[in-house]
């Protein structure tokens, strides 16, 4: 009977190796987590057309002149 309980020890102890103590790397590599910019597109500011006439607000226009007292 003492020799199967160390069998049993002996057993229990070989497969707790096995499963935990088999590792044999050191540490696992890092991971790269910089961040890449996307490229930017440079975009040009709209002409201003300087010889059109000002633009006129459609609301001032459609008021009618207020009365004289």
């Amino acid at each position: 009977m003492k020799f199967v309980k160390i069998s049993i020890v002996a057993l229990s102890m070989g497969l707790f190796l096995a499963s935990c103590g088999g590792n044999t790397e050191t540490a696992a590599p890092a991971e790269d987590t910089t961040v890449v910019a996307a490229p930017v597109e440079e975009v040009a500011a709209p002409a201003v057309d300087t010889t059109a006439a000002p633009a006129v607000d459609s609301a001032a226009a459609a008021a009618p002149a207020p009365a004289a007292h």
